[in-house]
């Protein structure tokens, strides 16, 4: 598991809420935290100038409401330093 952080981009704005957006965004959940054959302990998207880091806090690779977290960063939307500063013990 890498504590490295997946850029997954920006989310879509669509019509709806922003909980709608990221409810769409993030579909099932499924290998949410997974490329090929790396799975990360964090992914970060952007909507409306605000970044969103998705935290895999049971390390299973998918994402769930029920186990694990979303935290909205207000007026960030980007990367750089969020893996050196946030760490899964």
């Amino acid at each position: 598991m890498s504590d490295l952080v997946l850029d997954k981009g920006a989310i879509t704005d669509g019509a709806g809420s922003t909980a709608h957006d990221l409810s769409e965004f993030m579909g099932t959940g499924a290998n949410f935290f997974k490329v090929g054959l790396n799975t990360y302990n964090f992914a970060f998207a952007t909507l409306d100038g605000d970044g969103y880091l998705f935290v895999d806090v049971n390390r299973d690779g998918n994402f769930s409401v029920a186990n694990d977290s979303l935290i909205e960063l207000i007026g960030v939307t980007s990367t750089t330093g969020l893996s050196d500063n946030i760490v899964i013990g």
